[in-house]
């Protein structure tokens, strides 16, 4: 009996196993560039519920009325505040609050006054493209069209809040 691997088992197990390491690096490489455009696509994905739940808690919330789009970009509501002493309830004030799209950052952002002095700015959602807003005359529906884009992936959203 004769001992090791002739020169043709040898190269033919050589080659064998070469083209096995080769084809689970290719099918490697695949996976995770898969799961690389799987991941922005969860991003994109989570940006848009991001945009529609605050987009609906901010609008659709009691005391709060659309005052006007004074561009595509942009919504201005006013909301009623209880103003509260320490007798009670004492009145009323009317606020002014903007949502709008900032295209250098891309994103969606919230203003509202928190203080006699100043604004407080919350961002909506990130990685915006493009949004636009509109409301029509006769309906209670603000709809908006947004295209949302991170490292290559796009994906469009669009959905509808009813403001009061």
């Amino acid at each position: 009996m004769r001992k090791g691997m002739t020169l043709a088992e040898l190269l033919a197990a050589l080659s064998i196993s070469s083209i096995v390491i080769l084809t689970i690096l290719v099918l490697t490489v695949f996976f995770i560039r898969t799961s690389g455009r799987i991941m922005k696509s969860n991003i994109l994905d989570e940006e848009a519920t991001k945009l529609q739940t605050s987009l609906d808690y901010i609008i659709s919330r009691n005391w709060n009325g659309l005052s006007e789009i004074p561009d595509e970009h942009t919504i201005s509501f006013i909301t009623s505040v209880p103003q509260y002493t320490d007798t009670g309830l004492t009145n009323f004030a009317t606020v002014t609050q903007m949502i709008f799209f900032d295209v250098g950052s891309q994103r969606v952002v919230y203003t509202f006054p928190a203080t006699p002095d100043g604004t407080v700015t919350n961002v909506i959602a990130e990685h915006i493209s493009d949004i636009v807003f509109s409301a029509g005359s006769e309906t209670q529906w603000l709809t908006y069209d947004a295209t949302l884009s991170y490292e290559g992936v796009t994906r469009r959203a669009n959905g509808a809040v009813r403001f009061f």
